[in-house]
């Protein structure tokens, strides 16, 4: 018998205590042949699959393939929901299974714009603010750090397309420290601290995470941050990879989806 996915068991079962959003609340209304900025996230229906990527350049809109483009309006923005957040939430298996399991055709799968317009995205707990004017917030598009962690998301994608999971945990790891190297910073950690810490890495960020007292105030997925560092550790790190050699799996990855949930991408 053909397991039967519903949204709502899904999003209680992975984001039980998420604020959630319907998506058509959350994009801009692209019009045919209109040109999709660099970066919109896009899902695509063609030969027997869906597909779902940031555009790499300037596209328009062409309605070719099924395409669906979700192009973030400022509530998204406000949210912290990013294309990247997009990409990794309909990267879900169970999100992916859900859309596949409402789609029609064979060769050319189709689906419903109602279908995916009408999904409810958890909101990530944490939102970053970047700098404020007479009380609104200001969300800096193009930080340093928002910088790098899409280069190390890029990465960490084509990566995981490859199933070389070993290096994704690399990878998440980099991501997870910069987060965090961020959140010390808004929460009023000296920068210059940071940055003359010459040990610094994910192992002392979680320190300076507990020493303030912010895993508590933050309500931080810590355990998970933990077991990301291990995972990391146990990759690069000689002597602990030589005593006790492991094949990781997407099982592995399933910390850094927590900690994604809990602020942002």
């Amino acid at each position: 018998m053909k397991k039967s996915f519903t949204l709502q068991n899904i999003l209680d079962k992975k984001f039980k205590t998420s604020e959630k959003i319907i998506l058509a609340d959350l994009i801009i209304p692209v019009e045919r042949n209109e040109i999709l900025p660099k970066g919109t996230t896009i899902i695509l229906s063609s030969l027997g699959k869906l597909t779902i990527r940031k555009t790499i350049k300037e596209i328009p809109n062409d309605g070719k393939f099924n395409m669906h483009p979700l192009l973030l309006n400022n509530l998204a923005k406000e949210k912290g929901i990013t294309s990247n957040y997009l990409q990794w939430f309909f990267g879900l298996k169970e999100i992916n299974d859900y859309i596949s399991e409402n789609a029609t055709g064979t060769v050319f799968i189709k689906v419903p714009q109602k279908i995916i317009y009408n999904l409810l995205i958890p909101v990530p707990k944490y939102n970053f603010k970047v700098a404020s004017t007479q009380e609104i917030v200001i969300k800096k598009e193009q930080s340093e750090f928002k910088i790098l962690i899409d280069q190390f998301y890029n990465d960490y994608l084509i990566n995981l397309g490859k199933g070389l999971y070993s290096t994704c945990i690399i990878l998440a790891a980099a991501i997870t420290e910069t987060i965090i190297y961020q959140l010390l910073i808004e929460e009023g950690v000296d920068k210059k601290i940071l940055e003359n810490d010459r040990s610094l890495g994910l192992g002392k960020l979680i320190i300076y995470l507990k020493l303030l007292q912010l895993d508590c105030k933050l309500d931080i997925p810590i355990t998970h941050l933990v077991e990301l560092q291990k995972k990391r550790n146990s990759v690069v790190h000689v002597g602990l990879a030589i005593k006790k050699i492991k094949i990781y799996g997407a099982e592995d990855l399933k910390c850094f989806d927590e900690i994604i949930k809990h602020f942002g991408i």
